[in-house]
C-alpha cells in the first residue's frame, strides 16, 4: 500500500507540474479519470471519499470480488463498509473513526461475506490535498490479507506448540550449531536458552556412549535419514538422564539440508520404573536372592549350555523348616529376618557366579553348572549342612534348623527346567521325612512314595 500511495502521489505531482507548465487550470475531472484508470488495473481496492467522508467519489472494480457485494452499496454511502465488518472487530474500527476520522484508519479487521466466509482486510486511508483549493479528499486502499493472517496464525500456533510441548525440541543449522531450544529443553537439561544458542548438542554428552554411536548418528543424518535412539545425556548439574530422541533433517526448496530438528522425551523415570519392576519380578523382595522367574530363566539357559557342551548341571533344593520351628503365630517380621539371615549364610558359601534363589517361605535353590563328578554335589551338600550347623541369629533370637536337601541332575533326571525343579523339591521332601537322611537324590520311585503318602 505504501507503494501505491507513492504511485498516486507521484502521479498527482506529475499532473500538477504538467498543468502548471501549460499555464492551464487544474481539471478535477481529468484527475479523477486518471485515478479511475489506475484503480481499474490494480488488485487492491482503491476508493476515494469526499472531505467529510459522506460520499464515495470512486470505487475500483476489485471491490466486488473482495467484498462479494455489489459496488453500488459502497457508492451509496461509505458507512456501508461498517455493515460488513465482523462483530468482534466493529467496535474497534468504529472507535478509530470516531476519534481520528477516516483519514486515521490504518488497521487490520475482518469482514463477513454474504455466505458467512471470513476475510481479513487491511485498510490504509490518507488525505489527498488539493494544492489549488482548500478542499481535500480521503483516499483508501484495502488489501486481502487472509493468507498472511493464516500464515501468522499457523506460525504462532507452531511456536506455542513448540514452547508448550512436554518434549524437548532442539533445532540446529546444517553445521550442527544450535539455533533454537524450547522451554522443555531448558527444564530437562538445566541449561537456559541463552547458554546453548550458538553451541553444539555435544555439550549434553555424558561419555557413556562411544564415538561410534555418534558416527552412526551423523551417517544417518548425512544421508538425509532420521535417526531414532536413546541418548544418555548429562544435565547441567551433572546428573545423567535418558532421552528417547528423534532427529530429522530439514530440506530447503532446493533440496539441500538446511537444519536438523530433534525432539526428545525424558524417559529416566520410566527406565527406573522398569528397572524396579524387573527387580521385583526377578528378585525376592525379602532376601534379595533370585526369584522363581529368574531361576527358571537361568536354568533354561544353563540346560542349553550344558547340552551344547555335553556337560551336567545340578539343582540343589534346601528346605530349612523355619515355618514349623517358628510357628504360625510368630511375627511376620521375625520370619523375614530369619529368611534374610539364611540368605546371607548361603551367599557366604557360594561365589557370585552361582545362582541362589528362594522358591517359597523357607525353600532355597542352588544351581550348579559344569559338574564333572558326583563328588562335587556331595561336597556342596556338606558345605550346606556344615554352614547351617550353627544357629541362625537375628534380633536377639537364635534358631537351630535341620536342613533337608534334595538334588536333581540334568540330563539324567530331565532337561526341562520345571521338571528339574519339581524333582529336586520332591527329593528334598523325601529327605525331610526320612530321619535317617539329611539329603536325597531324585529317584523315579519317589513318585510312588508321594502318591502313597498322600493317599
Amino acid at each position: 500500500m505504501n507503494r501505491l500511495r507513492r504511485m498516486l502521489r507521484s502521479f498527482l505531482g506529475n499532473k500538477y507540474s504538467l498543468v502548471r507548465d501549460q499555464g492551464a487550470e487544474y481539471d478535477l475531472h481529468e484527475t479523477e479519470q486518471c485515478f479511475r484508470q489506475l484503480g481499474e488495473n490494480i488488485q487492491e481496492v482503491f476508493w476515494l471519499l469526499n472531505a467529510d467522508a459522506s460520499q464515495t467519489l470512486y470505487l475500483s472494480p476489485s471491490f466486488e470480488a473482495l467484498w462479494d457485494r455489489p459496488a453500488r452499496s459502497m457508492l451509496a454511502s461509505p458507512s456501508f463498509l461498517l455493515q460488513t465488518i465482523h462483530p468482534e472487530d466493529l467496535s474497534r474500527i468504529q472507535r478509530v473513526l470516531d476519534e481520528q476520522g477516516w483519514s486515521g484508519l490504518n488497521h487490520d479487521y475482518r469482514i463477513q461475506l454474504c455466505d458467512g466466509t471470513i476475510r481479513w482486510i487491511h485498510t490504509r486511508c490518507f488525505v489527498l490535498p488539493d494544492e489549488h483549493s482548500d478542499s481535500q479528499r480521503i483516499a483508501g486502499v484495502s488489501v486481502d490479507i487472509s493468507k498472511q493472517k493464516r500464515l501468522e496464525r499457523e506460525k504462532d500456533m507452531m511456536t506455542r506448540a513448540l514452547e508448550q510441548s512436554a518434549d524437548t525440541v532442539m533445532i540446529t543449522d546444517a553445521d550442527g550449531v544450535i539455533v533454537y531450544v524450547n522451554a522443555a529443553f531448558e527444564d530437562i537439561s538445566g541449561y537456559a536458552k541463552d547458554e546453548v544458542l550458538g553451541l553444539r548438542p555435544s555439550l549434553l554428552r555424558s561419555g557413556f556412549q562411544d564415538e561410534s554411536f555418534y558416527q552412526r548418528v551423523w551417517q544417518s543424518l548425512g544421508a538425509g535419514l532420521p535417526f531414532i535412539d536413546v541418548f544418555i545425556n548429562r544435565r547441567k548439574d551433572g546428573e545423567l538422564f535418558y532421552e528417547a530422541k528423534s532427529i530429522t533433517p530439514l530440506r530447503g526448496k532446493e533440496g539441500d539440508i538446511t537444519h536438523f530438528v530433534s525432539t526428545g522425551k525424558d524417559i529416566t523415570e520410566r527406565l527406573k520404573g522398569r528397572e524396579r519392576l524387573q527387580r521385583l519380578l526377578h528378585y525376592d523382595t525379602v532376601t534379595g536372592l533370585a526369584s522363581r522367574v529368574l531361576l527358571h530363566d537361568r536354568l533354561h539357559q544353563a540346560i542349553l549350555h550344558a547340552r551344547r557342551l555335553h556337560t551336567r548341571l545340578g539343582v540343589v533344593c534346601l528346605g530349612l523348616g523355619l515355618s514349623e520351628l517358628l510357628g504360625k503365630d510368630s511375627a511376620r517380621e521375625l520370619h523375614e529376618q530369619m529368611m534374610r539371615a539364611a540368605a546371607e549364610r548361603l551367599q557366604g558359601i557360594f561365589d557370585s557366579d552361582c545362582t541362589l534363589a528362594r522358591l517359597a517361605e523357607d525353600e532355597f535353590v542352588v544351581l550348579l553348572k559344569n559338574i564333572e563328578q558326583d563328588e562335587e554335589l556331595e561336597e556342596t551338600v556338606n558345605r550346606l549342612l556344615v554352614a547351617f550347623a550353627e544357629p541362625l541369629r537375628t534380633a536377639g533370637y537364635e534358631l537351630f534348623v535341620t536342613p533337608a536337601v534334595g538334588i536333581s541332575i540334568s540330563p539324567e533326571h530331565s532337561e526341562e527346567p520345571d521338571e528339574l525343579l519339581r524333582r529336586a523339591l520332591m527329593a528334598m521332601l523325601h529327605a525331610r521325612r526320612d530321619v535317617q537322611r539329611d539329603h536325597c537324590y531324585y529317584r523315579t520311585d519317589m513318585h510312588k512314595g508321594s502318591l502313597h503318602s498322600s493317599s
